[in-house]
């Protein structure tokens, strides 16, 4: 083999060889670089030993005209898939199995020359030759799964004096028992889904789907039933198989409609499917749902092409169905309101006479549509074109092509001509997360130095000023002193030179103050300069100013400031700060106070509650910038760590306070009774 990497493998059974025979059947091989040169070759190769070379060669996708050339039947396929490398894909070239076309059909439609009976060989290198131009659906395996359910084992009463500690009991110990067995999965790498019931902190159960089998969660995971908690093992399904289409597949080869798909995920999950046309096709929604059901519903009705969400970020659930699917994922600029998603509901019950039947699928549509209208201009721009043009091609593959980011010319090309497609390696989440802040820092940073470049601007026409003035003064001391030689008996009489010299006077102080506003503009663009310098290298932080700690303070920096969640506030007058101000600070999740005067104790109180940091006329040098201030961040981030672990200790310390109080209460009336 050559040094050049391997990127797909084609194979094909031998003639008079057979997955179902006692002997055992032969292969040929063919491996191919992701610029399709032939690295690699083989005839006649043992199952066992092809694998091997498999794991050798280490190809990304592994191609052939037939899954079950592999495997006589659907269990022995499921167990051979389970020793492919686990980076490989399984590519069936021929479509999915209900709905293959001979393989050279499927060459011919792709423009590759083909024999009418293909060898072996023949046959391998044109499976790898599909693979690479993106033909073909893959092959995955739905690993099976088992529901954990976590739930209270009895119910707290009628009422009574210890009813509400009874419940909140009751609930530390169901949040607990979900916690551990989330980390005893995480552990062992088992991947998951998490489902709660009622509040996060305060859960009244759990369903944890895991996805493996009964026998791989042994020991990890055990039923358990005591102190007010249950938790049960149900085994969901034993691993299933789906054929996904590639990107690079088409509708007019067999593989129905393309879906847009609305996910809103939880104990109850809501799912909507749209075609491209924004047409309803399903509006269901249903508890207990996991990823193998929603897969199995989702293909029953077509091809997902982009799989939406209402929230941003999006759940983890919809994130892996989209990976999984081979689906566009959508997610709105951010999280849709409550009154949008009504109002997107009730026009389209206006529209098709579909209602959405619970908030589940009110916000699944809603994600639908949202992601329905973000692409519209562009699918009705392909419909189109497609039109005009005359374009002999699917328009809906169109449409799905311009989806994945295809201009409408580049995709019609694509579908008229079949020219090979390389596969083009997608950026991952981390860079494009990377270019987006690298671009926003850009913005920022244009944006500084044009206002620098302001500055300096306005500070070169005050220096030319003060040269023109300066000129002046030369002009006006010249002609005094002409004066005064010609009149030097009356020349300090003179109401003339009485006047040139307030005028000379007025000069001089008119050019002292445009020289101090010069000078303080120069200094007032170099701290620009400067603190801009110190924020992008990380050596000082913007602070979000609250003229005072009132609720109108509060409203007033989150409209000005877009005050929101993460931000460290600066507080000038805490005074006459107190409750209410302190709990709207908690609710908006800022990460820390500092505050320039003494707290209102009750604001104090509040903040160690929810456990939110704060500093009171700390030591700390406050450099204001366009009515912003910033700190340097070593010493504000070790007094805030500090602060933490002083709220973190007071916030324990008054717990223990609270529950010796309440044991006292609790014993006085077990006395009295």
């Amino acid at each position: 083999m050559r040094a050049e990497e391997a990127y797909v493998a084609g194979m094909d059974i031998e003639a008079g060889s057979s997955p179902s025979s006692l002997s055992q059947p032969r292969y040929s091989l063919a491996v191919l670089s992701s610029s399709g040169a032939l690295i690699h070759r083989a005839e006649g190769v043992r199952l066992k030993r092809l694998i091997d070379r498999l794991w050798r060669l280490k190809p990304r996708i592994l191609a052939v005209d037939n899954v079950y050339e592999l495997a006589k039947d659907r269990g022995g396929l499921l167990r051979l898939i389970r020793r492919l490398p686990p980076d490989l894909k399984l590519v069936q070239v021929t479509g999915r199995p209900d709905q293959a076309k001979p393989l050279v059909e499927v060459a011919a439609l792709r423009g590759l020359e083909a024999p009418a009976k293909p060898t072996p060989l023949q046959a391998s290198l044109l499976c790898a030759k599909l693979a690479l131009m993106g033909e073909g659906c893959e092959v995955k395996l739905l690993e099976p799964e088992v529901k954990v359910i976590v739930s209270k084992a009895r119910s707290p009463g009628a009422g009574g004096m210890s009813h509400d500690r009874f419940k909140r009991d009751v609930r530390s110990r169901v949040l607990q028992a979900m916690r551990e067995a989330c980390e005893a999965l995480r552990s062992k790498g088992v991947d998951y889904d998490l489902f709660i019931k009622g509040s996060e902190r305060r859960p009244d159960g759990a369903l944890i789907v895991a996805y493996a089998s009964r026998g791989e969660l042994k020991g990890v995971v055990k039923p358990y039933e005591g102190r007010g908690v249950r938790v049960r093992l149900l085994q969901s399904s034993s691993g299933e198989l789906e054929f996904i289409p590639r990107d690079g597949s088409t509708l007019g080869r067999g593989h129905g409609r393309y879906l847009i798909v609305g996910i809103d995920p939880g104990v109850a999950t809501g799912l909507a499917i749209l075609d491209l046309n924004g047409s309803p096709l399903l509006l269901t929604s249903r508890r207990g749902l996991d990823r193998l059901w929603l897969t199995r519903l989702i293909l029953s009705h077509g091809v997902p092409l982009i799989i939406a969400s209402d929230v941003n970020p999006p759940p983890a659930l919809v994130e892996k169905l989209s990976s999984t699917l081979n689906a566009v994922l959508f997610t709105p600029s951010s999280t849709l309101a409550v009154d949008e998603k009504r109002k997107l509901a009730a026009g389209f019950e206006e529209q098709y006479g579909v209602r959405a039947r619970d908030s589940h699928q009110r916000d699944a549509l809603a994600a639908a549509l949202k992601a329905y209208m973000h692409y519209r201009g562009r699918l009705e721009e392909a419909a189109s074109y497609a039109r005009s043009m005359g374009v002999e091609a699917s328009v809906e593959e169109l449409k799905a092509l311009v989806v994945r980011g295809m201009s409408v010319q580049e995709a019609a090309r694509r579908l008229t001509s079949c020219r090979p497609i390389q596969p083009a390696a997608k950026p991952s989440e981390a860079e494009e997360k990377l270019k987006a802040e690298l671009k926003s820092l850009r913005e920022k940073l244009t944006e500084q130095q044009a206002y620098t470049e302001k500055l300096e601007s306005e500070r070169a026409k005050l220096i030319e000023r003060v040269e023109e003035l300066s000129r002046k003064v030369e002009e006006l001391e010249g002609l005094v002193g002409k004066l005064r030689r010609e009149q030097a008996l009356r020349a300090e009489e003179s109401m003339e030179v009485r006047r040139l010299t307030v005028q000379l006077e007025a000069t001089r102080l008119q050019a002292a103050r445009l020289e101090e506003a010069s000078r303080s503009l120069e200094a007032r663009a170099e701290g620009l300069r400067g603190v801009l310098l110190k924020w992008l290298k990380g050596e000082a932080k913007p602070l979000k100013p609250l003229r005072s700690l009132t609720p109108s303070g509060v409203a007033e920096a989150v409209e000005r400031f877009n005050l929101r969640r993460g931000d460290l506030v600066l507080v000038k007058d805490a005074t006459s700060g107190g409750l209410e101000a302190a709990e709207m600070l908690a609710k908006l999740r800022v990460g820390g106070v500092v505050s320039l005067t003494r707290l209102h104790p009750d604001a104090r109180s509040a903040f160690i509650e929810h456990g939110l940091a704060f500093l009171e006329s700390p030591n700390l040098a406050v450099e204001w910038v366009e009515d912003v201030p910033f700190v340097d961040s070593a010493p504000l981030d070790s007094m805030l760590a500090e602060a933490r672990r002083g709220v973190e200790e007071e916030g324990r310390r008054r717990a223990k306070e609270a529950l010796i109080d309440a044991l006292s209460r609790y014993k006085l009336e077990r006395r009295r009774s």
